[in-house]
């Protein structure tokens, strides 16, 4: 499967930019069946943006907001937006949306996307791609955790993988879209078809990790209340987490957490768990994903020595595995990164996009964004078996 990457700056002038990724597009190599994956930066008139995508490209684009988007030329860039075309005579794609999450059974019309958009399908698809917009109360109540759990059991394990959109830090502005629709609280799909050997790599960058674990004794969905039979709150006092003086809500936003969780067929898998904020009055801890009781946590320390170290292994592994494969050839590469390791790049915004030239072949496309969480398969603790999760603080990287 080929694939193009084409990016403008333009966003106010949208007729312009539109015009601008089409002109990047190699149209005339395209195959048969076409996917756009497209990411814009969140402050723009999403509603004409989706507006011409779909009057210019005959073929399905979804796609969603951004902090920033990534490629293999230009690096780490803001304020545009960027186009991702796969192509393919031997692949088949089927795109679709839900535009109201809003609390009233949403895991239901998770369920009926997919089976519409598999319908009339003798096979199960080799990628679902899925981007999530979480503006709202509903996503109180309803994770991006059950979103991959739902495509998971749907789809018969076919690899979830995708993010939530991100934007401004008041988490206001996210988008997801399909065509020309668009919405604050939805889930865009992509299923893919046909002949691809997908490929990928998750590294959570955690090279440090503090000397103390806490075992969950009281705990539910994404909250945590009692550690070690003992006041959360407490607890994040004696390992220096909560600064002095702080006794009503304590924020955090780069502060990643090792956690263990269990599968349905017995094995553990390790994924990051980035927390929101410490309620004191509550006394508990609000998580970016779903924990359970029982589970340990153990605090990590990210830096951008690690984050750099970690990016270029990821990558070189990714590059290792694909020249293993002799009877497929890989010209894509796709990468997910969180808004969270972004905000660490303060003294160098292209710590991740610098590890990926030269990493992989000239005729591989480089492509990617940083999202609210990343949804990618980890390898189980004990079966060495690939598990669908949604993962916080990670990097990416997949293989097509």
């Amino acid at each position: 499967m080929k694939s193009y990457c084409a990016y403008t700056d333009e966003i106010d002038d949208l007729e312009k930019g539109v015009k601008e990724l089409s002109e990047g597009i190699e149209r005339s190599k395209l195959r048969k069946n076409s996917l756009g994956l497209v990411f814009t930066d969140y402050d723009i008139d999403m509603e004409e943006l989706t507006k011409r995508l779909s009057e210019e490209f005959d073929f399905p684009v979804i796609g969603g907001t951004t902090l920033a988007s990534i490629n293999k030329e230009a690096g780490l860039r803001q304020l545009g937006i960027q186009i991702t075309v796969f192509t393919a005579d031997d692949v088949r794609f089927s795109a679709g949306i839900i535009t109201d999450i809003d609390g009233n059974g949403d895991a239901d019309k998770v369920r009926r996307l997919y089976r519409e958009l598999s319908e009339g399908e003798k096979e199960k698809p080799k990628i679902i791609f899925t981007l999530a917009a979480t503006v709202g109360q509903a996503w109180n109540g309803f994770t991006s955790d059950e979103i991959v759990e739902i495509l998971d059991e749907e789809s018969g394990g076919c690899p979830v993988l995708g993010g939530a959109a991100s934007g401004d830090f008041s988490y206001l502005k996210m988008r997801a879209f399909c065509g020309s629709r668009v919405s604050a609280s939805g889930v865009a799909v992509a299923l893919i078809y046909g002949n691809l050997k997908p490929l990928f790599v998750a590294e959570n960058s955690t090279r440090k990790m503090v000397n103390l674990s806490w075992k969950i004794t009281k705990g539910e969905g994404r909250q945590v209340s009692e550690l070690d039979g003992c006041s959360v709150k407490e607890k994040f006092r004696e390992a220096g987490l909560v600064p002095e003086g702080d006794t009503e809500v304590t924020e955090f936003l780069t502060s990643p957490f090792l956690c263990n969780l269990s599968t349905k067929d017995g094995d553990t898998i390790e994924v990051l768990r980035g927390i929101l904020y410490l309620d004191h009055k509550k006394d508990l801890a609000l998580y970016l994903g779903t924990i359970e009781e029982g589970a340990y946590l153990t605090p990590g320390i990210m830096d951008m020595e690690s984050i750099e170290e970690s990016v270029r292994d990821a990558l070189t592994n990714l590059s290792e595995k694909i020249k293993e494969e002799k009877n497929y050839h890989y010209e894509s590469v796709f990468i997910i990164s969180c808004l969270a390791r972004y905000c660490l790049f303060v003294a160098d915004k292209q710590i991740e996009a610098r590890q990926i030239p030269g990493k992989f072949e000239d005729d591989v496309t480089v492509s990617g964004f940083y999202s609210m969480g990343e949804f990618c398969p980890q390898i189980g603790l004990k079966n060495g078996k690939y598990h669908n999760v949604f993962n916080n603080e990670t990097f990416v990287a997949i293989a097509l």
